[in-house]
């Protein structure tokens, strides 16, 4: 990651090209009125992406300067004033994330990425500490589960999705909104029921008075 701000670096111009395309839609949305929830650099203290912990196990400076970078490049070179800047921790058991925070002048919202079958988010008491906006940004259960033979199989919509209310409401009322992602296909066949309208209950949760729908707000 280091390269990546480095101006002597050949992977500097490569990511700034990047950072250029990303730019240019953001400055539409931003000529049209839209204010961007920015999320990027996603569940950085795990390691299945490459800004992850497995490239820099030992400083959280990297990840760290590579976030203050694009922030200055976005705010300051591109004039995009239309970005709410958005830390998206994992929130699993001991996945720490404290010194991979980018500093109170870069983050607008605190936002981690859980899929649990109660919806249990560990570390939610960490994200309150900064006093910022918290969100859940990837929030759902999980669609697998292992069988009695030992094999995993599909829960295909079996989710009760009150539970989202009822969690966020009574449990970690700090939560100023949560994104339940959509239903994918994966390579073997299968598919993953992450939908709200795919799983159970889903009219009753939008029928809430205590959940604010796209269509409330259009009143």
């Amino acid at each position: 990651m280091r390269e990546l701000v480095d101006p002597t670096s050949p992977m500097f111009p490569v990511w700034r090209r990047k950072l250029d395309r990303i730019a240019t839609a953001l400055a539409e949305l931003q000529e049209a009125g839209v204010v961007v929830l920015w999320r990027p650099l996603q569940e950085m203290n795990g390691d299945w992406f490459w800004w992850g912990i497995s490239s820099h196990k030992f400083s959280g400076d990297p990840y760290i300067n590579l976030w203050r970078d694009m922030y200055a490049y976005f705010t300051e070179t591109k004039g995009l004033h239309n970005l709410l800047w958005v830390f998206s921790p994992a929130m699993e058991e001991n996945y720490v994330f404290g010194w991979l925070y980018p500093g109170d002048s870069y983050v607008d919202i605190v936002a981690g990425t859980k899929y649990d079958d109660q919806l249990i988010v560990p570390g939610y008491a960490e994200l309150q500490r900064y006093n910022k906006v918290v969100a859940m940004t990837e929030f759902g259960t999980r669609t697998w589960r292992l069988g009695d033979g030992g094999g995993m199989h599909s829960l295909r919509g079996e989710s009760d999705t009150n539970l989202f209310a009822h969690r966020l409401l009574n449990t970690y009322p700090s939560a100023a909104y949560w994104v339940s992602w959509h239903n994918w296909p994966n390579d073997d066949g299968t598919s993953e029921h992450q939908a709200l309208v795919s799983n159970r209950n889903a009219r009753q949760l939008f029928q809430d008075p205590r959940v604010l729908t796209l269509s409330r707000l259009r009143k």
